[in-house]
Formats: structure tokens, sequence, C-alpha cells
């Protein structure tokens, strides 16, 4: 969750980057960009058939054995790593602020007076978009899709994992091949909806003239909803929550209430305030074109809720949009261990696991699911984790938590066999002798 926060923080900040020092003005360069325009329909189709269909036909796909495909698996790879690793040159190499603000020309969105004014933004936009490169690292990513725009520009479509904050991020990705280097000029997080150059176009029309209202709030949203990971994370939701709500009451456009709204259900979910997130819900899913993120959340809220039939039909919906993923996977196993449904449930956190064989939740739901007696054939599971030993820890905190106390025994006689130099292992014996003392009294 906090994956998807950074994402769409990222993609806000750089359109706020591209925007608040806006020229009004009339020169162009020559863009050298292909704009496209679709319908929803035609989006729906696209996304359907790169997560749900895993269609590689068509007459403008790019199939696997095209040497465009190798590239952009390799440019994917490059762009991860050199986040995750705080490499900015190399990171600097995969974005293209200049081919995004000749995206923008193109649309007829800007435009300069002189090419000294043109060069001067070029360079705090690219100063802004090396600023975002700690929200945009991943471990792994799955390249679903490719079409083909126009000779050297694509549009692709990735699934990137992130082992750390246990996510997987749904995205498609506008790119431009110039003097022989692949590189991002627009991109749009799918579950939440947020596309940077639209964002940009909303922000122009915002701040021409004199700023409307809800613009200053919008900005500190964006800012509040940077690096959700560390301590004080109620402290930063909290925060998040209260300039979402001051955006909402300076009546924005229909494409910042929908983020701001999204924001606040985050916010309340996170605090527990599963009913409040429902409220909030139920007025985004008045407003067009519903983000399939809402139905993912409106599960979490409905599981919360102890209402797990009605949870698994959000997380469906999701899925009918969006596909299956090692998320929803897990989500879904939950939401069938809390209606005694184990068989169900260690189906869905398997077949997580297949997705991404770091989805940690999904193991620890699976053991649970499994029982005291089936956590030995989970022992591959655990090995196969980047950290089995945090895998292990993990799975038994879940099992404690839902008082299956024989299961967490059965896994710490597990990790004893497989770690027994683990300070984990006292720390659980102690725990679990303590609730068996507790059961007898």
């Amino acid at each position: 969750m906090a994956h998807l926060h950074g994402m769409t923080s990222r993609i806000l900040l750089l359109a706020l980057a591209c925007t608040i020092a806006l020229p009004s003005c009339k020169k162009k360069s020559d863009p050298g960009i292909t704009v496209t325009h679709e319908t929803e329909t035609q989006r729906s189709e696209s996304v359907k058939a790169a997560f749900i269909d895993g269609s590689t036909s068509g007459n403008k796909v790019i199939d696997a054995s095209r040497p465009e495909h190798a590239e952009l698996d390799a440019f994917f790879t490059k762009l991860g790593a050199a986040a995750k690793k705080g490499d900015r040159k190399t990171y600097g190499e995969c974005i293209s602020a200049d081919a995004m603000i000749r995206h923008l020309e193109a649309k007829g969105m800007l435009s300069f007076r002189t090419d000294r004014e043109r060069a001067s933004f070029l360079k705090g936009a690219e100063g802004s978009m090396g600023n975002s490169m700690s929200n945009m690292g991943y471990d792994r990513h799955v390249l679903a899709r490719v079409e083909e725009i126009s000779p050297n520009q694509v549009l692709a479509f990735t699934r990137t994992y992130d082992r750390e904050l246990q996510v997987m991020v749904k995205m498609r990705w506008w790119l431009v091949k110039e003097a022989g280097t692949w590189r991002a000029y627009d991109f749009e997080e799918l579950s939440q909806g947020v596309r940077a150059s639209t964002m940009m176009g909303v922000l122009v029309g915002g701040m021409k003239g004199t700023p409307e209202p809800w613009v200053e709030s919008f900005i500190e949203l964006a800012k509040s909803m940077q690096n959700f990971t560390g301590d004080n994370m109620l402290e930063k939701f909290e925060a998040m929550e209260k300039h979402a709500g001051n955006v909402l009451k300076k009546s924005p456009p229909q494409e910042v209430e929908t983020v701001a709204r999204q924001m606040l259900v985050t916010g309340k979910i996170a605090s527990g305030d599963s009913e409040g997130a429902l409220e909030e819900i139920a007025k985004l899913e008045k407003l067009p074109n519903v983000s399939p993120g809402i139905h993912f959340q409106k599960g979490n809220a409905l599981l919360a809720q102890e209402k797990p039939a009605e949870a698994r039909a959000a997380f469906q919906a999701y899925v009918d949009v969006l596909g299956w993923d090692s998320d929803v996977h897990e989500m879904m196993a939950d939401a069938y261990v809390a209606e005694g449904n184990k068989k169900d449930a260690l189906d869905h956190a398997l077949k997580g696991l297949a997705d991404h064989k770091d989805a940690v939740g999904c193991l620890a739901t699976a053991a649970v699911a499994a029982g005291p007696g089936g956590t030995a054939d989970l022992a591959k599971y655990f090995d196969a984790t980047e950290e089995p030993e945090a895998a292990y820890e993990a799975a038994i905190d879940h099992a404690l938590d839902l008082e299956e106390d024989a299961v967490a025994k059965a896994l710490v006689g597990q990790l004893k066999a497989k770690l027994p130099k683990s300070d984990l292992i006292e720390v659980y014996e102690e725990i679990l002798a303590e609730s068996a003392k507790e059961k007898v009294d």
C-alpha cells in the first residue's frame, strides 16, 4: 500500500514540477512525439489484454520475438535497479523530462517564449524528476504487453514487485527511443488511475492566472504522500487525510477530487476507520470511471468489518478490471480464512506465491490455511524467499494474531530446524509457553 502512495505522489509531484512555473507563451519546439487519443473503452480493452487475457496478438503488439521487446525488458530492469540503489545518473538516463515536455507541447498544453526559457524550465523539471527516484524502485518486473504507437515510440504495460514493501504495482508507460536509447516520458499507475500528463493538464488549468483555491492544498497533499515508510506511520496517514480533506473543501475538478478521496480512504483504512472509509468509497463510486483500486480498498474495509463474502465480491470486481496478482490473491485468501474455508484460502495463497515468491503475506495465510499438519509442505516456499527468517517471523506472527497456536508452534519447529541459531526461536517459544499456561489457568 505504501508503494502505491509513493507511486501516486511521484506522478503528482512530477506534474507539479512541470506546471508550477508554467509561462504563458507561444513558441513551441519540434515535439517529435506522436500524441494518441483513446476512448475509455479502448483503454479498458488494452488493459484487459495485458493483465487478464495475457494477449500478445494484435496489429500494434510487439511480441517477445522482436528485438524491441528485449530492449524494453532491459530498460525496466535498469530503471528499477537504479532507483533502488539511488543511482541518480542511471535513473536520469531512463526518464526524459525533455520528451515529457515535447509531449505536452504536442498536446497543446505547453509553449515557451524563447529557447532560453525552455532550457531553464527543462532544467528545473529534470531536477524534480531526479528527486522522485526514491519512490520508484522495485526488485522485479514483468513486461506484460508492448504496443507500438509509431516507429521508436511504444506503450508498455508492467507489473513491478517491491520485496521490502510487499506490494505489486501495475502501470502503463509511454516510451520513446532516441539516439538508440529508450526513455519514459509519461506513465500511469493503473490501480488508482493517475496519469502524469493528465494531472499536468488539470494543474495547468488550475494555475493559469490566479491559482484556483484547491491548488495549494493539492500541492501539500502530494508532498504528504511521499515516503510512506519507517516510523510515525499513523501521523503520516493523519497528515495525508488532513490535506486531502482541505482539497475537498475547495471544489476541485473531478480528477483532483478522485485522488483526494482515494487518499482519504487509504488513511481511514490505515487508522482502522473502516466505516468512514466505506462512506468515502460510496462517494467515489458515484463518479464516472471508478478506478479499480477503489474495489480493492472496499474489500479491505469490508474485511475489517468481518464481512468476508462482501469483501470477496469487491476483490473480484478489482480482478475483473485488472486481473489477478499476488496482492489480491492474498486478500482473497484472508477472506476465505475468515469464512472458515481453508481449502480455497490455501489455493489462493499458493497462486499468489506462484506469481511472486516473496509474497510473505500469501505465505503467512497459506500456513494458517494448511494447518499444523500441513506447514511442512510449505518449507520449500519459505526457502525460496529472499529472507527466510523474516518470512517465518511474519507467518508465526500472523498465526499468533489469529490464535492459531498449533500452527505457530509447527512453524517455530521448522524455523528451529532450518535456522537453529535464530534469535526468534527463544522469543516465540516463550510466547507459546505463556499462551499455553494462560489456557490451562
